[in-house]
C-alpha cells in the first residue's frame, strides 16, 4: 500500500519529460492529451454539406481517399480531432514513406479541415473545401 502512494508522486514529475517529448509521440497520443470538443451534430452537417456524413470519416477531408485514410489510421490518425492536431510535416513524412503514389498529395489543409469537422463548423468546412482541389488551394 505504501509503494503505490510513493509511485504516484514519481508519476507526476515524469509528466514533464513526456510533454517535452510530445513531438515524438504518435499523433493520436498527442491529440488525445487535448480534450476533444463535444461530438458535432452530424444531421446538421449533412444538411449543410448535402450528403451523408459518418463521424470521424477521414475520407470526408478533401484530398483523402480510402487508401490514405487507411494509411492515417495505421499511424494513429484515426479521427477528425486527431487529424486537427497532427503536424503537417508529420503528414508529409507519412506520405513520402508510403511511396510515389502518395507523395503527390498535399496535406497542408488536412489539419484545418479536421478541426472544422471535429468542431462542427460545417459552413466553414464547406467554404474551405470549395476553395480546394485534391486538398490543395485552387488557383
Amino acid at each position: 500500500p505504501q509503494a503505490q502512494p510513493a509511485a504516484a508522486p514519481q508519476a507526476q514529475p515524469a509528466a514533464a519529460p513526456q510533454q517535452a517529448a510530445q513531438p515524438q509521440m504518435a499523433a493520436g497520443a498527442v491529440a488525445r492529451a487535448v480534450a476533444p470538443p463535444p461530438r458535432p451534430d452530424l444531421e446538421a452537417g449533412e444538411a449543410v454539406l448535402g450528403g451523408p456524413l459518418r463521424f470521424d470519416d477521414l475520407t470526408v477531408i478533401e484530398g483523402i481517399g480510402p487508401q490514405i485514410a487507411q494509411l492515417c489510421v495505421a499511424r494513429g490518425i484515426d479521427s477528425w480531432w486527431v487529424m486537427a492536431n497532427t503536424d503537417r510535416d508529420r503528414l508529409r513524412r507519412m506520405l513520402a514513406a508510403a511511396g510515389p503514389r502518395f507523395q503527390v498529395h498535399d496535406p497542408s489543409s488536412w489539419p484545418e479541415q479536421g478541426r472544422l469537422l471535429a468542431t462542427g463548423d460545417w459552413a466553414g468546412f464547406k467554404r474551405l473545401t470549395h476553395a480546394l482541389r485534391g486538398g490543395r488551394a485552387s488557383e
